[in-house]
């Protein structure tokens, strides 16, 4: 139970407000630069995008 606090907690931090929730981030230096947040649904358009600036 202590791991879904923490990951209850970590969303409300992030503003995920409901389902789905999505994080876009490099496995490797993520910085706040390079990392996206949905706190709900988003088009392909957006998700390729967030993706791209993931990559950079």
């Amino acid at each position: 139970m202590a791991a879904i606090a923490r990951n209850d907690e970590l969303a409300r931090t992030l503003g995920l407000t409901g389902t789905p929730g999505l994080i876009v981030m490099p496995v490797r230096q993520a910085t706040p630069k390079n990392i996206t947040v949905f706190p709900g649904t988003a088009t392909v358009e957006q998700l390729k995008a967030a993706i791209d600036k993931a990559r950079q």
